[in-house]
């Protein structure tokens, strides 16, 4: 360790999974790291409770980092739950299928799915085929280009889901973004070997605790002006009035959020259009408990996706000490709506056709939407018409670094993500030391 790097004093905004990675792998290089976090606790949009998330739950062996990070700190990984029939709900029209969402018979929907992967591997922000991708949305494409019904709502309220962002504000540009970041329509719907392959035993903010847990980490203390002073070193100001300095900041919060610190000098034009633009997905996440595994005694793996109101996207989340439904409430249709608990359960009886699933032992709830320093899950979406912005979601500005799962080269939007955004940064600062 040399006196330059140890002198080095970096300031992280945010104890996310992207900021306490960034932190951890800093302060192993010798720097002198300083997390400011305006929540109460580490982890971000991961949040466990009694070893249940509420937030970002799934790991996979296609995201290496994340995986590894939970094999060296010797987490247990439970296997997604997919033996049974899994049930779509869609335009009034019930089906019940073998497999997860990566499993739907339909040969119209299989052909546009091969031409977005196609469209994703090849995606050119500066071709204007590309360009024109990303003047229109979702919803608008698929109904100008894919006639089948069925088809046509399986893509809508997935994309929609996969979001948790309403079919209207996403383009296909940035869907076809996202699709080559999470390698696949079959990775990103499928559990074994994909995006859902393994949910972690302890939780996943147990990852930015174990992280951040021999680090400098003052929690409470939310950002809310950087100015830079004539010989570059940083001011960094929070709420309580309190002012740290650093040569070196790296933000880590949702970038709808970034706007709303007060830089000096300001950022450029385009970056401050991009976070101006970006809307974060909208969602309520359940953990329902259970006595028994009512649906899988029924011959149901518990994955359901349906779009009757409220609408739900479900999976099993039975671990070996309970019993459990994951239940997803994305409020993409008609913006947020406050459901009851009832609500939810009235609607899962109908659906699984299971009114024991009204009776459960206890119900973990998390209104996203109402976090104020998230307002919303599961990630920010561009704005329709910015794709030629989101460079700047990955470039640094002087010595400002932007990291998190909205910032990622690979698996936007998943806790792989923003691990692989801070990995990014701290590499190019040491390059540079």
């Amino acid at each position: 360790m040399t006196s330059n790097i140890a002198n080095d004093k970096i300031i992280v905004i945010g104890a996310g999974a992207a900021g306490s990675y960034a932190s951890y792998l800093l302060d192993k290089l010798g720097y002198n790291v300083t997390i400011l976090e305006a929540r109460d606790r580490v982890g971000g949009r991961t949040y466990s409770l009694d070893d249940v998330d509420i937030g970002g739950s799934w790991v996979s062996t296609w995201q290496p980092i994340v995986y590894n990070l939970c094999k060296e700190m010797q987490l247990t990984l439970i296997p997604q739950y997919e033996d049974g029939k899994a049930i779509y709900n869609l335009n009034n029209n019930k089906e019940v299928v073998d497999g997860d969402m990566s499993n739907y018979d339909n040969k119209t929907l299989e052909g546009f799915i091969a031409k977005f992967e196609k469209w994703a591997q090849q995606i050119d922000c500066d071709s204007s085929f590309y360009r024109d991708l990303d003047k229109i949305n979702i919803s608008d494409w698929l109904d100008k280009n894919v006639f089948d019904k069925s088809a046509n709502q399986f893509l809508k309220r997935f994309i929609s889901g996969v979001s948790s962002s309403a079919k209207e504000n996403i383009s296909m540009f940035f869907w076809l973004y996202f699709l080559k970041q999470g390698h696949g329509f079959a990775c990103l719907a499928g559990n074994k070997d994909g995006a859902q392959e393994f949910r972690v035993k302890e939780g996943t903010q147990t990852l930015s605790k174990k992280l951040t847990e021999n680090l400098n980490v003052l929690l409470n203390h939310q950002v809310v002006s950087v100015s830079q002073s004539e010989n570059n070193q940083y001011q960094v100001t929070t709420a309580t009035g309190k002012h740290f300095y650093a040569s070196k900041v790296i933000c880590a919060i949702p970038p709808n959020l970034i706007n709303k610190i007060s830089w000096s000098p300001n950022l450029e034009s385009e970056r401050i259009q991009i976070y101006q633009g970006m809307k974060m997905g909208c969602v309520t996440k359940f953990v329902i408990k259970y006595q028994n595994p009512i649906w899988r005694d029924h011959g149901y793996n518990g994955v359901c996706i349906s779009d009757s109101i409220p609408s739900i996207v479900s999976f099993d989340g039975c671990t070996n000490d309970y019993n459990a439904l994951i239940v997803f409430v994305p409020h993409i249709d008609n913006g947020f709506n406050n459901y009851a608990d009832e609500e939810i359960l009235t609607q899962l009886a109908q659906l699984f056709d299971l009114q024991e699933l009204k009776n459960p032992l206890k119900i973990y709830r998390k209104d996203w939407y109402l976090d104020p320093f998230a307002t919303g899950c599961y990630f920010c979406v561009p704005k329709i018409g910015d794709g030629h912005l989101y460079k700047y979601l990955t470039q640094n500005y002087n010595n400002i670094y932007f990291i998190g799962t909205e910032t990622a080269n690979d698996w936007y939007g998943y806790i792989e993500g923003a691990l692989e955004s801070a990995a990014r940064v701290v590499a190019q600062i040491s390059k540079n030391k």
